[in-house]
């Protein structure tokens, strides 16, 4: 049936069929595709029968060349890099070559202000072209991690410490102290072998040994292998240690006059877990741990609340406190590294811990703790994760930051009087759920409300701290009953804690410190 338009100026003119939006938007898509498709097979043609190669080839001899030529060397140890493979590009146009047994080559190349140089398993590096040249080029971030690892199988700890970056230097009173250290945590045992895993940079990226800012660092993670630990290490550190204790450890690296310096050293970074030796070191030293819970501005709620919430204001003039007088934050990692290992403490070393693991401590006391480049501990609870405790989310970035994460159980129950197949549970499951979610080892333990010290028996504790060393923790936070500044690698799951209660004024703070031997210019630890 024919359509017909009904005008006054012609009845019977027929009706012209106009295309809807819907067909326009499919006819300009099946254009465009049309389009592309075939730019993309007259590309592929004109490569395939040799035109693009052959329009390249015309413009490059159009091109005035010049010899670019000299000695390519290693910017570590400066020798020559003989018989290697040599790329020399400007833009898309590439020359390369090999370098002679002496590490010299010449090649020629477009004319230009600069081209770059580079080799396997280095980094690129724009030169001038001339002639008579000498190359330095800096090995690669995957390339210096290998020399690293390398040079600690052999036990080469001078060129161990000639890839540290200064700032890394910089936490050791000396050369021989970090010789020391990795001599006394690994000499006695073997190591058999080291992995590297893929690099990746960052354009800003948190070192968690000192909480100090980095751009443009390339990070990994290195396993190592280690054998010879029977009779040396104690029976759970052994079954660690079979178990990948030391698989994918952070490893970071950022440049430093060209070449690239070691920041964080994965396995053997002085934050790297804990080997517990076979027969514990009759030592102790002098380490006050505070112990805080929320860290908020809100109102408290009750007296429990109360006592439990410094408020924010008070925590900051407590961190400023410290600051001032000379006191360094510290981890539980270090105050063990210092029992087994002797590693040395800098000077009035403190320990900042939280219980619980609620929200504030990353709203509030987190960015506190940033501002004054102080490392801290949280004891999570693993089955109270968000609403007015913390995320997942929030765990991983502050541990990134320089958190050290403690387990705090499953669901904070009384250890005195919880039935044993249940205490089990509480302390491995919770162990296990912050390792899977965090990629790393978690060693240290915080006794809900105290328990079974404070309600428990002889019997009871002995049981809960059995679990414990079974479990691979390396020590446990008491709540404060007595008082101390001690800690002994004796009794490595009594670790003693001092309070910071709410309302606690800042001079009864530095009077307490002063009282336990802490204090800082005034009392008795001067």
């Amino acid at each position: 049936m024919k359509l017909v338009e009904r005008t006054s100026g012609n009845m019977n003119r027929p009706l012209k069929a106009r295309p809807s939006p819907k067909y326009k938007r499919k006819h300009r898509l099946f254009l465009i595709g049309s389009s592309f498709l075939l730019t993309v097979l007259t590309i592929i043609c004109l490569i395939q029968f040799g035109v693009i190669p052959l329009l390249h080839t015309q413009i490059s001899s159009a091109l005035q060349m010049v010899t670019v030529s000299g000695v390519i060397e290693d910017a570590q140890t400066s020798q020559p890099l003989a018989n290697v493979p040599v790329s020399a590009r400007i833009y898309s146009f590439q020359t390369q070559t090999i370098t002679d047994g002496h590490g010299y080559f010449s090649m020629r190349v477009p004319e230009s202000s600069q081209i770059i140089v580079s080799t396997p398993t280095y980094d690129a590096q724009p030169i001038t072209p001339g002639l008579g040249l000498t190359i330095k080029l800096a090995p690669s971030p995957l390339e210096t991690a290998r020399r690293y690892m390398q040079a600690f199988m052999q036990q080469n700890f001078e060129g161990l410490w000639s890839m540290l970056h200064p700032d890394a230097q910089a936490f050791w009173s000396t050369e021989a102290a970090f010789a020391s250290f990795l001599t006394r945590k690994f000499g006695p045992l073997h190591p058999l072998s080291f992995a590297l895993g893929p690099v990746a940079m960052a354009a800003t990226w948190i070192d968690p040994d000192t909480t100090m800012p980095y751009q443009n660092v390339a990070v990994m993670h290195v396993s190592l292998t280690l054998g010879g630990t029977n009779n040396i290490l104690s029976p759970p550190s052994v079954q660690a240690v079979a178990h990948g204790l030391f698989d994918n450890q952070l490893f970071a690296e950022v440049k430093s006059d060209g070449l690239w310096r070691i920041l964080v050293s994965g396995p053997l970074d002085q934050e790297a877990p804990i080997l517990v030796p076979a027969k514990a070191p009759k030592v102790t030293v002098k380490v006050p741990i505070l112990m805080y819970h929320h860290v908020s501005a809100k109102p408290t709620k009750n007296a429990l609340d109360y006592s439990l919430t410094v408020k924010t204001p008070d925590f900051a003039a407590q961190m400023d406190y410290l600051a001032q007088k000379g006191y360094h934050p510290i981890t539980l990692t270090d105050v063990f590294d210092n029992l087994y290992y002797g590693m040395a403490l800098p000077p009035h070393p403190i320990v900042i811990t939280f219980d619980d693991g609620y929200e504030d401590n990353f709203t509030d006391a987190f960015p506190i703790l940033m501002r004054h480049h102080f490392v801290a501990e949280i004891n999570v609870i693993t089955g109270m994760i968000g609403g007015w405790y913390l995320t997942w989310d929030q765990i991983r970035q502050m541990n990134a930051a320089g958190i050290e994460i403690g387990s705090h159980t499953v669901h904070h129950v009384s250890l005195a009087s919880a039935f044993p197949a249940e205490a089990e549970h509480e302390l491995l499951d919770s162990k296990t759920t912050l390792e899977n979610e965090l990629g790393h080892p978690i060693q240290f333990f915080c006794y809900p409300s105290g328990e079974p010290f404070h309600n428990g028996t002889l019997q009871r504790r002995q049981f809960i701290t059995n679990l414990l060393y079974q479990d691979g923790y390396v020590g446990a936070l008491l709540d404060p009953g007595a008082e101390s500044i001690v800690q002994d690698p004796q009794k490595p799951y009594e670790l003693y804690r001092i309070r910071v209660a709410g309302g606690e004024a800042l001079p009864l703070f530095i009077q307490i410190l002063d009282n336990l031997g802490a204090g800082v210019g005034t009392g008795t630890g001067k």
